[in-house]
């Protein structure tokens, strides 16, 4: 049983069983994101010795559906603590910034890490430029990707 409420800033569906899923790049999504990662944080056995922080920004967003060029969020993790923020400006030093065009990455947010095509399409868009790491380095993240690309994907509604 799906049941749906519409208001003119968020549409909130709720399954039996499951979690809260959110429209992809909501505001509501980005709260789906922090707790994915704090609940995945969490369970680690040194959580509170990590500290890290990374950006991911969304770019070449259709004109259509946002009013903004590029969306994304900044995740800090500081003793075991997971924070995000929309904040994708200049003013907050990370340890690694994501940039992931739009039209190549939703079809990537419709695939579970374990799906065979998923680390073709992945190998795929990082090679075209269409995801690509600005700064930092993927060895340092103290959060496994793949799990929370997975439990993200779980919380996503894509149209």
């Amino acid at each position: 049983m799906i049941g749906c409420v519409a208001t003119s800033s968020d549409l909130r569906c709720e399954y039996d069983d499951m979690k809260d899923v959110y429209p992809f790049l909501s505001a509501p999504w980005f709260g789906a994101v922090e707790e994915e990662a704090q609940r995945i944080i969490g369970a680690l056995p040194d959580k509170e010795h990590i500290s890290f922080s990374y950006t991911e920004v969304f770019t070449d967003l259709p004109s259509d559906k946002f009013d903004e060029a590029a969306l994304g969020y900044t995740m800090t993790v500081k003793g075991g603590v997971v924070s995000l923020s929309t904040d994708i400006g200049p003013n907050h030093p990370v340890d690694m910034i994501v940039h992931v065009d739009y039209a190549a990455g939703l079809p990537n947010m419709r695939l579970k890490s374990t799906d065979p095509d998923f680390q073709e399409r992945m190998a795929a868009t990082f090679a075209s430029g269409k995801v690509r790491l600005v700064c930092g380095s993927l060895d340092a993240l103290p959060v496994d990707l793949s799990a929370l690309h997975d439990a993200v994907c779980d919380r996503t509604l894509l149209d």
